[in-house]
């Protein structure tokens, strides 16, 4: 962990290269898949293209506002699916986060009902709000 002041994409490497340095002092490590969660402050074509030769799993929040996805939802609208209540999601296999970017990834976008509570004059109330949000 890095303190809360620290530049995500300019430290990436450096975080990336020593985490897998302590991943590989675990024994029996090797045998297994490693998925890593990457913050979404650290989701740029920099990040992806310093760790696309690596080939390792990753999962990582994605700017809903990306033309890659407001493309994707502005063509599948209609497709949502029920995942719980007051909880949808759309997914799609190999595709282009940036345009000009040759490798594909899996998007999951994810439409979210959640209540607030919000209290004014004395007294207290519920909204709904949606959002939205790429992994």
């Amino acid at each position: 962990m890095e303190s809360g002041n620290t530049h995500c994409i300019t430290n990436f490497k450096s975080i990336y290269t020593e985490t897998r340095k302590k991943l590989k002092q675990i024994p029996g490590i090797d045998n297994k898949l490693l998925v890593l969660r990457i913050d979404g402050g650290y989701c740029s074509e920099d990040t992806l293209e310093f760790i696309a030769p690596e080939q390792i799993g990753f999962i990582s929040k994605c700017k809903i506002n990306l033309v890659a996805i407001k493309t994707l939802l502005k063509a599948n609208s209609d497709r949502w699916q029920p995942l719980k209540e007051r909880v949808e999601y759309l997914y799609f296999k190999e595709q282009r986060v940036y345009p000009d970017w040759p490798i594909k990834y899996n998007i999951l976008i994810i439409k979210e009902k959640q209540k607030r509570l919000k209290s004014r004059n004395r007294q207290t109330y519920h909204t709904v709000k949606e959002v939205r949000y790429a992994l």
